[in-house]
């Protein structure tokens, strides 16, 4: 289900439901390859309510893509400190393993 609503902030973009709920925030980098840290463009009430869900456990990636596939960051720790280039590149996935890993998930 994809969501917008203008009266409730930080609510992730799409939520997949299946055997198991997965809620996705989808950012995009218009980058050819990050030469910086990178840092998913979150607001702060994004940030708290993908933090305040996981921390009752529930399912929320974030997914950045930019011009070579996307990387998916399944844990708040992972966006708040940022991914090195290197290691940004070493988990980027294409669009097509990004879509099997959420079927997956969710299956």
């Amino acid at each position: 289900m994809k969501n917008h609503n203008s009266y409730t902030a930080g609510i992730p973009d799409v939520w997949y439901s299946a055997k198991n709920d997965l809620w996705v925030e989808y950012k995009y980098l218009p980058i050819s390859k990050p030469r910086n840290p990178v840092f998913p463009d979150l607001s702060p009430q994004q940030q708290r309510w993908i933090i305040d869900r996981q921390e009752e456990g529930r399912n929320i990636w974030v997914i950045v893509g930019y011009k070579l596939g996307g990387v998916i960051l399944k844990h708040h720790s992972e966006f708040a400190g940022g991914l090195s280039p290197a290691i940004f590149k070493e988990r980027t996935l294409s669009i097509k393993q990004i879509a099997a890993e959420i079927l997956n998930f969710v299956q």
